[in-house]
């Protein structure tokens, strides 16, 4: 795999790829003399590669960038596919880079994050300015990643599919769900606006008093 991508780099005008490794200690014992020794390697662990193409959808529309690992059997090693993705001037999904890591951890987004800085230096990591993702992330990691000056999102999939109820608990979600929902959905901020004030309307007249940590999420 790693000759296939030293091929494509070699032909491909503004390919380019990074292993991810990691430090190992190797134990050899002598023989007859009960003596033993060792030695240190490299691990893989990992992979990213970034086109021409994603390098230039990076520079373009990296404001906002998507962070998520793809948990399925896609490879032998079950390794999670891992992409950075953004929408482009058409509302079309384009990714910045792609790869494969060994896991959702927090050195494999770390990985990701300077694989960015490096490969695509006419947008630094300071110029993003929103990263969404799942609730791996907090708005402290975002920051520890090299994103200072980026806000954490819930992205879509993730806050309708688990997030609004984690926020709100399960019994204020199933009250306000009517309005959270379509607030997501919302095709323009007026949109938005009216179904903000029927889910405070809905706070503000709900059954044994108002809640103001509810109010203020």
């Amino acid at each position: 795999f790693i000759d296939f991508l030293k091929l494509i780099a070699a032909r491909a005008k503004g390919f380019t790829y990074k292993l991810a490794t990691e430090e190992i200690v190797t134990r050899r014992s002598g023989s007859g003399s009960g003596a033993s020794g060792g030695g240190s390697g490299k691990k893989l662990i990992g992979v990213l590669w970034q086109t021409a193409t994603m390098r230039r959808n990076f520079e373009l529309f990296g404001d906002v960038i998507g962070l998520d690992m793809m948990k399925r059997g896609l490879n032998k090693l079950l390794w999670p596919y891992a992409g950075v993705a953004m929408y482009d001037e058409n509302k079309q999904l384009c990714l910045a880079c792609e790869g494969v890591l060994c896991g959702e951890r927090s050195d494999m987004y770390k990985f990701i994050a300077d694989f960015l800085r490096t490969s695509t230096p006419k947008r630094t990591l300071e110029d993003v300015m929103i990263v969404a993702g799942d609730a791996f992330f907090n708005q402290a990691l975002v920051r520890e990643l090299g994103f200072t000056n980026a806000r954490f999102i819930w992205d879509r999939w993730h806050l309708l599919d688990s997030g609004l109820e984690k926020i709100f608990g399960k019994s204020w979600y199933g009250k306000l769900k009517d309005f959270l929902v379509p607030m997501v959905e919302s095709d323009s901020e007026d949109e938005f606006n009216t179904y903000l004030h029927s889910a405070q309307q809905c706070l503000e007249s709900a059954a044994g008093g108002r809640n103001g940590e509810i109010e203020g999420k």
